[in-house]
């Protein structure tokens, strides 16, 4: 297991940002691999899916300054298509988000947030860049192999306990065990989170009734 909190949504960079830093996430990107697909950055796994890379870009009222926390997944294409099928919500329409990911502190040793300070002014730049190209190479790299497969996430996501924090996974659990041959585990895990959580129930009428009729 990862961090204590791994989602499927990448961070938007809700803050303005400068064009050179644009340019130096998006060389880092291209460096690696990379194209900007809704946003998000995508490189090909195999068929249907893809690593990613996402940023948090802060500010923090420091002048000249951005602070840059990439955040890593894997996109499953069939997934992500087949939820959108299935609960008929406008914001799963898009395929241009994770279907998993994690900050990458806690993908990678020091288990933790951590962050990289590109003052524009100063001298040391491409060392920074280099270092957190490095970083972004080496975690995409566990990411991706450990979550590449659905099963692989299915286990993961068994695993956890039903909380807000973990609602954006929870609801791709039918879809997954579908994809991998067992409607009826989908089935009994609706039914399951319907009945223990009536006061908060993720599955929609819709998605219940869609699920249901899948072939």
């Amino acid at each position: 297991m990862f961090g204590p909190a791994i989602s499927i949504r990448h961070f938007q960079m809700k803050e303005k940002i400068s064009i050179s830093t644009k340019k130096l996430i998006g060389g880092i990107c291209k460096n690696l691999g990379y194209r900007n697909r809704y946003g998000c950055y995508v490189k090909p796994i195999s068929q249907d899916i893809y690593a990613t890379i996402s940023f948090n870009v802060a500010h923090y009222g420091v002048k000249g300054h951005s602070f840059i926390a990439p955040r890593i997944g894997v996109l499953h294409d069939r997934v992500e298509e087949l939820l959108y099928k299935v609960s008929n919500m406008e914001c799963y329409k898009r395929p241009d988000f994770p279907t998993i990911s994690e900050h990458i502190g806690y993908v990678l040793s020091s288990k933790g947030w951590i962050e990289w300070d590109f003052n524009e002014e100063g001298n040391d730049l491409a060392i920074k860049a280099m270092d957190m190209q490095d970083k972004i190479q080496q975690s995409a790299a566990i990411f991706s192999s450990k979550y590449s497969n659905l099963n692989d996430i299915i286990t993961y996501i068994e695993g956890l306990p039903y909380g807000s924090s973990y609602q954006e996974l929870l609801i791709r659990l039918p879809i997954m065990y579908y994809l991998v041959g067992e409607k009826d585990k989908g089935l009994l895990f609706i039914t399951s989170i319907c009945k223990g959580h009536p006061e908060n129930v993720i599955f929609s009428a819709t998605f219940r009734t869609n699920f249901s009729s899948l072939p």
